[in-house]
């Protein structure tokens, strides 16, 4: 499977996909956040404004692609942008120049599915890396190697999966699914190439990010996320054509998931469901009000029908007209028009507005 043609592999031009992303995620703050605000949409930041942040900018795509992002990398790669004119620091805000929105016209972001696999693709990846060199160490009556996963839980997930699922010439099946997915046009050559120097097997090392990064002159970002990429898409493939590939399934069936809230607001909006009001459910969770707070406002991002609860008609349809006529959507621009609002109901009505309910429509 490592018959590439590199020549084909080659992306022309300057720009990469890293810088593609963070002009798209530049562009949509427009000024109105830090300059990490983009940094914590990356790495998967649970906390109420990036949750609010993702709902209200429509930024599912962008969510936890890079959880091991270094911040001092993240402001290395920024200044970088700057240096090249793509952006401006505009106080402690980012936006684009004339030439970086340009830049973002011609190079759009990729298609990605973060928010709806919240990291679990490479979970899925790793399973499937160690399977594959566990059957191709067992191929050849081999027991013994170093597993090239160090995560327990995936180590003793494969042990179970093997103990359950191996049969003489299962190695042979499995490569013969992952080659009839991976043949699919919606896999270009660079993303195939990727994703097989990352398998290990018997007498075969899988390449490091540096390693691929070298190889294909790309940063060691763009490859990361060329990987996570090709996951994404194999996951949603083997998902809607099952039949076709039920060893691939069975790795990943409890992968796949439908849920639009973080595990923790799920946990909050179970226990509203049952009767429990917000500070009940601080008390039962032993978390800070202010938690299950954001909790509700990521809630109200997916069930709009929860700001009943909160606001009642008279003062949202209030809250309404303001925003009809503001420029700045910050909470602390809002604050004084509409001084009898606490934040949190603050931030209830912006993601009303952001949904396009109401009046207001909608600001994306």
């Amino acid at each position: 499977m490592r018959n590439f043609n590199h020549h084909l592999l080659r992306r022309g031009g300057d720009i990469v996909l890293f810088t593609s992303i963070l002009l798209e995620l530049i562009e949509n703050f427009k000024g109105e956040r830090s300059f990490r605000a983009p940094y914590y949409i990356l790495q998967g930041k649970r906390s109420g404004q990036t949750i609010q942040d993702l709902h209200q900018l429509k930024l599912y795509p962008f969510f936890h692609l890079l959880p091991k992002l270094n911040v001092k990398e993240y402001d290395a790669y920024l200044q970088k942008l700057v240096k090249e004119e793509l952006i401006v620091r505009k106080g402690e805000s980012l936006i684009l120049t004339s030439l970086g929105m340009e830049m973002r016209k011609n190079h759009p972001a990729p298609s990605l599915f973060g928010w709806k696999f919240k990291g679990n693709e490479l979970i899925f990846g790793n399973r499937l890396n160690l399977i594959i060199q566990t059957l191709s160490h067992l191929s050849k009556r081999d027991r013994h190697f170093v597993p090239m996963i160090r995560d327990e839980r995936i180590r003793q997930y494969v042990k179970v999966w093997i103990r359950n699922t191996y049969y003489q010439g299962v190695e042979r099946n499995v490569l013969r699914e992952l080659e009839n997915v991976l043949t699919s046009a919606i896999f270009p050559p660079i993303e195939r190439a990727i994703f097989v120097y990352r398998l290990s097997g018997k007498s075969v090392t899988s390449l490091t990010w540096s390693q691929l990064a070298d190889k294909f002159h790309l940063t060691k970002y763009d490859v990361y996320i060329y990987y996570v990429m090709i996951l994404q898409k194999l996951i949603h493939t083997i998902e809607k054509e099952q039949t076709k590939y039920p060893i691939l399934v069975s790795i990943s069936a409890d992968l796949y998931t439908s849920k639009e809230l973080t595990n923790s607001a799920q946990k909050t909006w179970e226990l509203f469901q049952q009767g429990y009001v917000l500070h009940d459910i601080a008390n039962k969770r032993r978390l800070k009000s202010s938690t299950i707070e954001d909790h509700f406002v990521e809630i109200a991002s997916v069930y709009p029908d929860v700001m009943a609860f909160f606001l009642e008609d008279s003062k949202r349809l209030m809250g309404e007209k303001v925003l009809e006529n503001v420029e700045s959507f910050k909470l602390s621009a809002l604050k004084p028009l509409l001084p009898t609002f606490s934040y949190f109901e603050l931030r209830l009505l912006l993601t009303w507005k952001e949904n396009g309910n109401g009046q207001t429509g909608s600001n994306t």
